[in-house]
């Protein structure tokens, strides 16, 4: 009887994930990644945002590239506006950012000090200071440590904006990560996909949960929405628990072409990688109740999925070719899935790559999810 039960919980449970891989399949379809924009003019204005707390190295670096970008009306004008708050940086970063301004017109630096008012915890004051001072109705937010792949990243973002009667309150880009040679670096890229793979088909299905805060497209007046007492007390969520409180259940739009790509540096160590993780994870638990369940769920019938294989090897249950099939099913589809994305954004893993990472997201899960418990004390990220 209990192996006719345990038999029946994990067909169910394969059930469940291969339902969710199929969801993801058909909902990102509805991804944008080709715009013929090359030889086009844009005709909305918008102002790319970011805050820098001691990045005069990586601003020096990056935003160059950002302020180079191809967005011109036919007349060659330049249509964008890069507004950088610094927030009370301890290095020369309002330095370099007077220097770039010198032959950028378009770069704003702003200061955010200590004695301006704080709202909240971490960089979100800093970041709605920022978004006060734009002078645009379109927001583009990105990081001091990201670049864009290309000088066409401006032009991919507004593409689903620009010539439409009513575009979405908020569009979503991807952020990966540079490649290095590493089993981490894979790990690290692959769980980048596969975490674009779910937020990416909630916002297309009009449950929007997250974003990355290093690509993100809005409009000016979502500034304006009161936020929720969990996004006001915690330092991180910046991204996630902003568009939760802005966006429900809203479809947006989600751009993932590879020009539109805001590129970083993934954790160079096991031990930095650990401590962002678990920064990310101590902010879940302020998701909505049914954004938590969802997830849960997801991250439940995925670890069965392996732990399936166990059960079916050590016993001899009368549904062995039942399971075993739904396995089978289950791990062709995600592999095809993972496989296609992993193409479409520029990074290609290998079938086994592909195998050993979904093992170890399962162990990752194992591993970071008491810190869902934890609060989050980082004070700047």
């Amino acid at each position: 009887m209990l192996l006719t039960a345990i038999s029946f919980f994990l067909i169910g449970a394969l059930l469940i994930q291969i339902g969710f891989i199929l969801f993801y399949g058909v909902k990102l379809k509805g991804v944008r990644m080709d715009f013929d924009i090359k030889k086009s003019f844009p005709s909305q204005p918008v102002s790319v945002i970011i805050c820098a707390k001691n990045e005069a190295r990586n601003l020096s670096r990056n935003l160059p590239e950002i302020l180079n970008q191809d967005y011109t009306d036919k007349d060659g004008n330049t249509l964008y506006e890069v507004i950088v708050a610094d927030d009370d940086s301890e290095d020369n970063s309002f330095e370099v950012l007077q220097n770039l301004s010198q032959n950028y017109p378009h770069l704003r630096p702003v200061k955010f000090s200590k004695s301006e008012e704080r709202k909240w915890p971490g960089k979100k004051s800093a970041l709605h200071f920022a978004k006060q001072q734009a002078s645009h109705n379109f927001l583009l937010l990105t990081d001091a440590d990201t670049c864009p792949r290309s000088s066409f990243w401006i032009k991919n973002m507004m593409a689903s904006l620009n010539n439409r009667d009513n575009p979405a309150p908020v569009v979503l880009g991807y952020g990966p990560y540079k490649k290095q040679n590493s089993f981490l670096n894979v790990f690290i890229r692959w769980e980048t996909i596969h975490t674009f793979l779910q937020f990416a088909s909630a916002a297309l299905d009009g449950h929007p949960y997250m974003g990355v805060g290093r690509n993100m497209l809005h409009r000016r007046a979502l500034i304006e929405k009161p936020v929720s007492a969990n996004y006001a007390n915690c330092s991180s969520g910046d991204d996630d628990l902003w568009l939760q409180n802005v966006a429900p259940n809203q479809k947006l739009e989600v751009v993932a072409s590879p020009e539109a790509h805001m590129l970083s540096h993934a954790p160079p160590t096991f031990q930095k990688w650990i401590f962002q993780k678990q920064r990310h994870n101590s902010t879940g638990k302020y998701y909505l109740t049914s954004i938590k369940i969802n997830l849960g769920l997801y991250a439940l019938t995925h670890a069965l999925s392996w732990l399936a294989w166990v059960f079916i090897w050590l016993t001899s249950s009368s549904f062995f070719y039942v399971i075993l099939g739904l396995l089978l099913v289950r791990h062709v589809l995600f592999g095809v899935l993972v496989k296609k994305w992993s193409l479409h954004l520029r990074e290609n893993f290998s079938g086994l790559q592909i195998l050993l990472c979904d093992i170890m997201w399962m162990v990752y899960n194992l591993l970071l999810s008491p810190y869902i418990f934890f609060k989050n004390k980082n004070q700047w990220n």
